[in-house]
């Protein structure tokens, strides 16, 4: 997670905005269907194929009926709203919204609002945020890191960052030059030591970011052309 109070620095506003379009065009967009319904009639439905259900009928268990319609339209995850529940999801989300509270962590407790209402019947059951428990280990297992970040390419560095994380939460990135002879060297002296060391292709950045995933995430780390001090990272990502 990164702290909303993250210090930014020195680091060329182009380049960060390419990092930025990076997290912006991830490729996958997962289908789903949903099915609005209220006293058990349907009200609106909105799924990428013919749907199982139309407005006007009949719902008697949500968990069924989101069942059905992801058998019969192949989608990822069909989701059942009752109407009556949502203006309670929608004012605890503003309510949760705190100044301090990390993005991240508001989301998380937005999506376990949604995802425990009464009025939100889901299949597959629903979706686990693996990011928390992340934190929490990193947090625990290494809770003050200093690390060097390059993106290359063609084995060249074009973006190199050094980033400071406290109890898993990062609290500052800060540009370098990338002409520098020795930026692990360059890096160290900087943070007054490194602990992980990271270079990678920004083709296998942009490849890791688009899927999204842990799994996604440890490749990366495997193929990178440098990953000091992060061995174990891959088969921790691996286990949430």
């Amino acid at each position: 997670m990164i702290s909303p109070h993250v210090r930014l620095l020195d680091v060329d506003p182009l380049l960060w905005a390419e990092v930025h379009r990076v997290f912006a065009r991830r490729r996958h967009r997962p289908a789903w269907a949903y099915v609005l319904h209220q006293h058990g009639r349907v009200v609106k439905v909105a799924a990428p194929t013919t749907p199982v259900l139309s407005v006007g009928d009949r719902i008697d268990s949500p968990i069924e009926a989101a069942r059905s319609i992801r058998s019969a339209t192949g989608v990822e995850r069909a989701v059942v709203l009752d109407v009556d529940h949502l203006p309670a999801l929608v004012r605890d989300a503003a309510a949760g919204a705190e100044p301090s509270l990390m993005l991240p962590a508001w989301r998380g407790r937005v999506a376990a609002a949604y995802w425990s209402s009464p009025g939100v019947a889901t299949d597959p059951p629903p979706p686990v945020d693996p990011w928390p428990a992340l934190r929490a280990a990193l947090a625990d297992g290494a809770p003050h890191v200093c690390a060097l970040a390059v993106l290359e390419q063609d084995s060249r560095p074009t973006l190199a960052v050094t980033v400071l994380a406290v109890a898993g939460v990062v609290e500052e990135i800060r540009g370098l030059e990338v002409g520098d002879a020795s930026l692990e060297a360059a890096a160290a002296q900087r943070l007054g030591g490194l602990d992980l060391v990271l270079r990678c292709e920004w083709s296998a950045f942009e490849t890791a970011v688009a899927t999204g995933s842990p799994e996604a995430y440890a490749q990366l780390v495997e193929q990178a052309r440098v990953h000091q001090g992060l061995d174990s990272l891959p088969g921790l990502l691996r286990s949430l």
